[in-house]
């Protein structure tokens, strides 16, 4: 797939691209102008038909094409020209002149609500019409029915964009959301089924958005939004009573309950518009519509949850609400003088409404951001930050906007990033491996090359585990072999990041309002390992990508970790190492000094940097080594970060690093932090483990005493259809052996008598006796002399018993699907699922064995009349005598052979009818060891979800995983390769940790939690549960018997929709109100503690007080500003930043930038001894490269 498109090419000949108009979930569209001079729009589909990897997108939109090719309507818009070009699909259509949603921006922009409401109605009477055409005509649904998706061309409104087109009668349940935008979905899609009336619930929801700006579904994220969309009423209250009528009978949940049209929809809200059909309204369809700009204007609105208005004060304990949700509230009234201070307050702090579609970028929080950490300090500050990002916006995988790339030689790479909660690891998709080569591949290759800048004594000394270790210029040979990979790399994860269907999703998932889309790139390097040695190469990298495309404005910021200088037990070559990173960083700062680089052999990539790649560098040091000091260290790491990329702070500190360097500053940095955080995201989580846990064990519950009754009910009621009744059975073995190929059993006695009749004749001329016996061997083969078991192999060998047994295994096959499935829907229902499915199972054994034991005294009797006629037909052959040679003349031979005819004619009738009866008899019986089998399948189904449960709670955020061993040298070093989750939920100096009731371990707060949810509760979330997660896939029956990991499979979307559930149960409370009730429980004084605060943030260096700032994020609330006041008391420097009203943690930020190296001597003086020592020997220098000969001094 091409990302790239460039003006005046011509992707297919004679349409020539002139610029882009936008891009959508399927594609890219572009204006061209076409043969003749003609304007028209490409669209380029995401995906190549000819790949396996990225098919399915660009497959959906050509399969979608083909079934409205050959619709024409003057609503439709109309396509000119289907192209695939190597493997690209590419569509030439008709040029619209803007979107409805074009057309809201330009309202909203003048200061209205939104679009007329006359207006608005005869827009939407076109796509209704359109939209009914394609139903009523073709039998088809568009089922992406948005304002971005309706075109304005000549005033009128046309439908496009039909990537999820589906036909009704072939709707299949796979896939169908892959796609839909869950703003405007219908209940039936999300459990992947369509109705004629799916269109008009989006339209509906249209209408709305259109008219007032705002959509009558709220939710934050997409899983949010289906629960709302299947469940939840919609919020209609903007809308008069008489469009809230029309409206709500269109938004019906049940699609038999709306409007049998979109057009009747459409003329049921005319109906409700006094004198619409007026001649002075009517002349407005012909108002005319200035051109707008950027049709991407939507992403940066700010989609903030809620009226940001404060929750009234709560009790200190878990109680139901009125509405049925479970508070858990940590506040008791607020002190007086803070109540005053919120009624006087004149000031609104409330967030914008996520549903608002108004650009208000000066409030945006988010921007596309990637994050790369080299070696095991980068693994650990990504690992970190996604710990605290899950606790904050949910699943990261919604999060596209956010993007994490992992470079390391070390071998265990891999498994040392997934060693973390499942939610938080990273897996192959974020780690880029790049180790060094064996030292004989560097001689055989560029070895003259590489001795330019590396000496051949480091060259010579890579170690076995081709790993860099403490060289930093092994680390950047690393780097330099994989060059291109990594760039290649990077282009894609900046692509992936700024592309708009990132952006809206990111948007939509997380409820924080865009900043914009220009990128920004954070690397994480430890400077005293060989992984740091590549961060000036990588920064330049990132640069040279970033303006390829096309984000010049882009700024990269690396965080630089120095280890712990001033501990004596640091090794000497980290601290090295340290100095020559420093003392490299500022060397390249300095304008005069260029960067140039050559990767590879003579022919390989070269460049040079005339400009310093980084806006500002921030070094972070410890005081000394030991596991403690460096947890501190990452968790005032992530809590800075995700303020930065999540609140209003990251505008503040991007305005402060533009700022010019003055004389004897640095382009270091340093920051510090402490903050007090409620983990309500991972809270959350974990209660969604333990309520997923237990919802598991109800499943595999042996206790139905309740439902035992209505389990026999159900299956009497079953098994007293008339299939499953004699004579039916009958019938059907008859109608089975009837369509058989080799004719019916009838047809085969038939053949048999005829034959034996015709040779009976010639026999009395020849050889009766011998013929007599040949015909008995006919008989046997074909009918048989006696039914059998079905051990008794020789007695199910004739011809009519097998077609019979086959017969009646086919019966008893179809049987078994079609009582499993009937049986299996147990499985589906609230409960004890699995009990109930076997019970089902049990009774249907039951009356299976019955049927077998009614049925065999029948069967029986038809083998006693059989063996009766057998006996006869013996009797008929008997009666001719046996002696050789010996031979009847005349009459009495034919009288015999006549005797014998009949008597085998009856003996054959009668076999028929008793293998028939046994068939019947055997159908049963076959159906039962079916049965049994199911029962097996069962058993094996309960097996896999005790396991499941088990390794679902052993993944419980609070148990920390095993170790690994670091790849340092030093055993001294602090560990990277702890679990982060486990580590941030310890609490540390930087950060203390909340729990509702005071509870030390996130595991109790969330056990606390899920003991006060009621039955009511965990019905509604099986429900949830039925319809959202194990119905799309397929059944918790077909989940069990799939060879899939149940974990992989149905543990994220199982988790995922608990945690949303119960996230409406939880409310969220209020950092700013906990913190208060929090110290009113301990009887601390508020200010001495905000001012402990204070002190505990301050960062490693100091700097001078001019360069110093801090800051205080606190909710966007009336107790925020409330707290915020009384900080500031206490420390009258601190600038109070508001973010989301009841954020879940309150935060103090303390910056120095532009550091004097006077401030950094405290380090620098300890790491020059070591440097001085080992920066003479070549093998041992810590520098990254050695063709500059003289570096920046650091001594000031």
């Amino acid at each position: 797939m091409s990302w790239l498109r460039e003006p005046d090419t011509e992707p297919i000949l004679g349409y020539r691209l002139i610029s882009p108009l936008g891009t959508g979930g399927f594609g890219e569209v572009w204006k061209c102008i076409a043969p003749g001079g003609i304007e028209k729009a490409i669209k380029f589909v995401y995906g190549n038909l000819n790949s396996s990897e990225d098919a399915e997108r660009a497959d959906q939109e050509y399969r979608a094409l083909n079934r409205v090719k050959e619709v024409r309507h003057p609503f439709v818009l109309q396509m000119d020209r289907i192209e695939v070009v190597s493997g690209e699909l590419l569509i030439v259509m008709e040029l619209a002149d803007r979107s409805l949603h074009d057309v809201l921006v330009e309202h909203q922009s003048n200061q209205q609500t939104g679009l007329p409401r006359e207006l608005l109605l005869r827009y939407l009477h076109d796509a209704a019409e359109g939209l009914d055409y394609l139903i009523e005509k073709h039998n088809l649904q568009h089922l992406d029915v948005k304002p971005r998706n309706l075109f304005v061309v000549a005033d009128r409104v046309k439908v496009a964009d039909f990537g999820l087109v589906k036909h009704i009668e072939r709707q299949s349940s796979a896939g169908l959301m892959g796609g839909v935008s869950p703003l405007y979905a219908a209940p039936e899609t999300f459990v992947s089924k369509v109705s004629r009336h799916s269109d008009q619930y989006s339209l509906a929801i249209v209408y709305v958005e259109l008219l007032k700006g705002v959509r009558p579904f709220s939710g934050k994220n997409i899983r949010q939004l289906a629960m709302q969309h299947i469940s939840a009423p919609p919020d209609l209250s903007m809308l008069n009573d008489a469009d809230q009528q029309v409206v709500a009978r269109a938004l019906a949940k049940n699609p038999d309950e709306r409007f049998p049209s979109c057009q009747a929809f459409i003329r049921a809200l005319m109906a409700a518009t006094p004198g619409f059909g007026d001649p002075a309204r009517v002349s407005n369809w012909s108002l005319s519509i200035a051109s707008l700009g950027d049709s991407r204007a939507e992403l940066f609105a700010p989609p903030v949850p809620g009226s940001g208005s404060h929750r009234a004060p709560r009790r200190a304990a878990l109680e139901p609400d009125d509405d049925g949700a479970v508070s858990l509230e940590l506040t008791t009234n607020p002190p007086e003088e803070m109540a005053n201070w919120m009624a006087d307050s004149p000031v609104n702090w409330s967030m914008p409404s996520m549903s608002t579609t108004s650009a208000l970028s000066s409030i945006g929080v988010l921007r596309p951001t990637i994050l790369i950490g080299l070696g095991n300090f980068g693994r650990r500050a990504l690992l970190e930050f996604r710990c605290r990002l899950l606790d904050r916006v949910g699943d990261l995988k919604q999060m596209p906007i956010f993007r994490f790339l992992y470079l390391d030689s070390d071998p265990e790479a891999g498994v040392k990033a997934a060693n973390a909660t499942p939610e938080i690891a990273m897996d192959e998709d974020h780690l880029l491996h790049i180790p060094l080569q064996p030292v004989s591949s560097y001689r055989r290759r560029h070895l003259d090359q590489l001795v330019e800048w590396i000496p051949a004594q480091k060259l010579y000394a890579i170690p076995r585990t081709l790993q860099p270790l403490d060289s930093r210029a092994l680390g950047r040979l690393a780097f330099g072999d994989h060059y291109l990979r990594i760039v290649n790399r990077l282009k894609r994860e900046i692509q992936v990041a700024t592309h708009p269907e990132s952006l809206m999703q990111s948007l939509s998932h997380s409820g924080l309002p865009l900043r914009d889309a220009t990128p920004r790139v954070l690397i994480f390097a430890d400077a005293s390992s060989g992984s740091g040695g590549p961060l000036m190469d990588l920064g330049c990298a990132v640069r040279r990508v970033l303006d390829q495309l096309g984000h010049p404005k882009g700024r990269i910021t690396p965080f630089v970790f120095c280890g712990a200088p001033e501990d004596p037990a640091t090794p000497p070559m980290e601290l090295a190492n340290v100095y020559a990173s420093i003392q490299e960083l500022q060397h390249f700062s300095d304008p005069s000094v260029p960067f140039h680089a050559h990767y590879g052999a003579a022919d390989g990539p070269k460049f040079q940097n005339e400009s310093f790649p980084f806006s500002g560098s921030y070094l972070i040091a410890l005081e000394h080594r030991s596991p403690g000091m460096l947890r501190d260290a990452m968790a005032r790491l992530s809590t800075y970060l995700l303020q930065e990329l999540t609140t209003p702070l990251g505008n503040d500190l991007e305005v402060q690093r533009r700022r010019a360097l003055e004389q004897n500053q640095t382009i270091f940095r340093c920051f510090g932090s402490f903050s007090v955080w409620f983990p309500r995201g991972l809270l959350l989580r974990e209660a969604a483990r333990q309520v997923g846990a237990a919802m598991v064990a109800e499943w595999q519950s042996r206790d139905i005493l309740a439902v035992r009754p209505m389990i026999s009910e159900y299956c009497q009621r079953l098994t007293h259809e008339p299939a499953f009744q004699t004579d039916a059975i009958r019938f059907r073995l008859v109608a089975e052996l009837a369509n058989r190929t080799d004719g019916s059993a009838e047809m085969v006695i038939q053949r048999l008598l005829q034959q034996l009749e015709e040779q009976a004749a010639a026999a009395l001329n020849e050889n009766p006796g011998e013929w007599l016996r040949q015909a008995m061997d006919r008989i046997r083969e074909v009918i048989g002399l006696r039914h059998g078991t079905e051990a008794e192999s020789i007695y199910r060998s004739s011809r009519i018993g097998q077609m019979i047994a086959e017969a009646s295994s086919q019966i008893a096959l179809d049987w078994n699907h079609h009582l499993l499935e009937r049986a299996i829907a147990w499985m589906d229902q609230p409960g004890p699922r699995l009990a109930m499915a076997e019970e089902s199972v049990r009774r249907l054994m039951e009356f299976a064995d019955h049927r077998v034991a009614e049925l065999a005294w029948l069967a029986q009797e038809r083998s006693m009349r059989a063996q009766q006629a057998r006996a006869e037909v013996q009797a008929a052959l008997d009666a001719y005598p046996k002696q050789a040679g010996f031979r009847l003349f005349g009459s009495r031979a034919g009288r015999i052979l006549r005797v014998f005819l009949d008597q085998v004619r009856e003996f054959a009738e009668l076999r028929y009818r008793e293998e028939l009866e046994h068939g019947i008899v055997d159908t049963f019986r076959r159906l039962r060891a079916h049965l049994e089998e199911r029962l097996g399948d069962l058993s094996f189904c309960r097996q896999r979800l005790t396991h499941f449960q088990q390794t679902l709670m052993g993944n419980a955020a609070t148990i920390p995983h095993p170790l690994m061993n670091p790849d340092r040298v030093p055993s001294s070093t602090p560990s990277m390769a702890v679990d982060p989750l486990h580590e941030a939920l310890r609490g540390s100096d930087a950060v203390r940790v909340v729990l509702p009731r005071g509870e030390a371990e996130v595991h109790e707060a969330a056990a606390a939690f899920v003991s006060r949810l009621g039955p009511d509760h965990f019905s509604r979330l099986e429900e949830l549960i039925q319809s959202l997660v194990l119905t799309p896939l397929g059944g918790l029956f077909r989940l069990c018997q799939q060879s899939t990991d149940l974990m992989i499979q149905l543990s994220a979307p199982l988790l995922d929709q608990t945690a949303v559930f119960l996230s409406e149960l939880l409310p969220v409370t209020d950092a700013a109100q906990v913190e208060y009730s929090s110290s009113v429980a301990r009887e601390v004084d508020l200010r001495a503690e905000l001012a402990s605060y204070f002190e505990a943030s301050s960062p490693a260096f100091a700097g001078e007080r001019q360069t110093q700032r801090a800051y205080l994020v606190v909710p966007a609330s009336p107790a925020g500003e409330w707290l915020g006041k009384i900080a500031q008391q206490s420390a009258p420097e601190l600038r109070v930043v508001p973010a989301v009203a009841h954020t879940t943690d309150l935060v103090i930020c303390r910056e120095s930038d532009f550091l004097r190296l006077a401030d950094l001597e405290p380090i620098l003086q300890t790491c020059r001894r070591a440097y001085r020592e080992y920066s003479t020997n070549p093998a041992l220098s810590p520098h990254s490269r050695f063709d500059i000969l003289s570096w920046a001094s650091l001594e000031d």
